[in-house]
């Protein structure tokens, strides 16, 4: 629950909800995981527990027809949580984390879904929730359609590690296949994050080109990417299908771009803040937008959040979703992009890899026409 479940960029601690008859049962066994550094508090319903990060989380344990109530108290936002309960007095309701009532009378409770229904409200996604207009458009209808894991179809700016050797392309376009990816965009060129040369193992790159423009067996497509500073050129000496540009600090000036197409701006440098991002990233968004480019969202400082990824989707511009592929299971990378960019109130019409592999070719195409021709 809490900021976690809305995707807020940073949160102060966890919190986490079960519902069980046991409550001691799960707190025997929260407090033995491995990583609980030590246990705060233990009461009849919470526990607090200190993890070896430092960071501390709260375990709430409620019963089933409490579950939903409580889901929706403790995930927040807390001024979303006020305007339900002015809603619920209107109507003649009390509601808080244990159900909805009238007078002594529990009308609901069970689920998120009950709850909002009772209020005459559509279910609204946990990114929402923060008191700007989406209690309105539940009201209403009117609630955007976010992007969801299943929209998306490909991964576009996957770096093959340096050692990788023949057996990891074939492992990580396994992995693809299992998550039914139609597409890999594969970085074999250009400069490095660090400023030097992008590096792929002999045997891996050989094994990249052999799968170029092929599916074998199934396996999602494999698509050559260089990765480019600035406006430059791409690398030379090399068929490669689109480029990825990294931002320089500067201008970004709306040239026109060297074949092949600029597909993807990546490693950008937010500098986004409660009051807006800075001029450079907005500068970056305008050249994205001249170029027909996305831009990435994600977690860490070289995406963007869902401040930035709202003035992308504002200025009508695309979004890219990496999905974390080739890395460890439990990498976050997915989840946290996803989020954000449903924070943002992201579509898939507005996401880049949430198109199919055909719409990506046509688009290919077009762009490298587009360049040829000058």
């Amino acid at each position: 629950a809490g900021s976690l479940r809305r995707r807020r960029e940073t949160i102060g601690d966890l919190d986490l909800l079960a519902s069980s008859p046991d409550a001691k049962g799960v707190f025997d066994v929260v407090s033995g995981l491995p990583g609980v550094h030590e246990v705060l508090l233990r009461g009849e319903t919470k526990e607090t527990v200190r993890l070896d990060s430092g960071l501390r989380v709260d375990v709430r344990v409620v019963a089933s027809n409490e579950f939903g109530a409580a889901l929706v108290y403790f995930t927040g936002s807390k001024d979303h949580n006020v305007h339900l309960r002015t809603i619920a007095r209107d109507r003649g309701l009390k509601i808080n984390e244990y159900g909805i009532f009238r007078g002594e009378e529990r009308v609901g409770g069970a689920t998120e879904d009950e709850v909002y229904a009772t209020l005459k409200l559509a279910w609204i996604p946990p990114e929402l929730r923060e008191n700007r207009g989406e209690i309105e458009a539940a009201a209403a209808g009117t609630l955007p359609e976010l992007v969801t894991e299943r929209d998306v179809c490909g991964e576009l700016h996957w770096h093959v590690p340096p050692d990788a050797t023949r057996e990891d392309v074939e492992a990580t376009l396994a992995e693809a296949r299992r998550r039914r990816m139609e597409y890999v965009g594969a970085v074999v060129a250009g400069t490095s994050v660090e400023g030097g040369s992008v590096k792929v193992g002999w045997e891996a790159l050989k094994r990249l080109w052999e799968l170029h423009g092929k599916r074998p067996s199934g396996m999602p497509i494999v698509w050559l990417v260089g990765e480019v500073a600035g406006t430059g050129a791409g690398p030379e000496g090399m068929e490669l299908d689109y480029l990825i540009r990294r931002p320089t600090k500067g201008p970004a000036r709306a040239s026109r771009t060297a074949f092949p197409p600029t597909l993807l701006i990546a490693h950008l440098d937010p500098t986004a803040s409660s009051t807006g991002i800075g001029k450079e990233l907005r500068a970056w968004i305008d050249w994205a937008a001249a170029h027909d480019a996305a831009l990435e969202v994600g977690p860490g400082p070289n995406r963007l959040d869902s401040i930035g990824s709202g003035e992308v989707r504002a200025r009508k511009g695309t979004l890219a979703i990496p999905t974390g592929l080739g890395s460890a299971p439990d990498d976050p990378t997915f989840p946290v992009a996803l989020g954000l960019a449903r924070r943002a109130q992201a579509n898939a019409a507005q996401v880049l890899n949430a198109r199919s592999r055909e719409e990506i070719e046509r688009l290919l195409a077009s762009r490298a026409a587009q360049e040829r021709r000058g």
